[in-house]
């Protein structure tokens, strides 16, 4: 699960036990959430997310630590992708400008 609370973004289990924070986005800038998931057969046991912000030079950077949280393949071999906005007020716009899912040999690998 991934949070936004005011200007930080977290990293979570579905039930919110272990919670960690990728960093903070700022308003009118370029940030992609990357996400390493586990898949089925692959033997994971852990998510790990990575929060970026665009430079200046077009570049993408961390903005902040990755983040690791205790995972599992969905056991009926697909996920949910599911937004859910509900910031509690008015005015605010979110974008999502781009999806890509991509197989990966490994996460990167912070430290737990």
């Amino acid at each position: 699960a991934i949070g936004i609370d005011g200007r930080a973004v977290h990293l979570a289990t579905p039930d919110g036990k272990v919670q960690l924070a990728l960093g903070d986005y700022v308003e009118d800038g370029w940030h992609r959430l990357r996400l390493w998931l586990p898949t089925a057969g692959g033997h994971q046991d852990h998510a790990v997310g990575q929060l970026e912000r665009r430079g200046a030079e077009g570049d993408w950077q961390p903005a902040g630590k990755s983040g690791m949280v205790p995972a599992r393949a969905p056991a009926g071999g697909y996920g949910t992708f599911m937004p859910v906005t509900w910031p509690g007020e008015r005015g605010y716009m979110l974008f999502l400008d781009d999806l890509t899912v991509e197989s990966a040999d490994q996460a990167p690998g912070p430290a737990r």
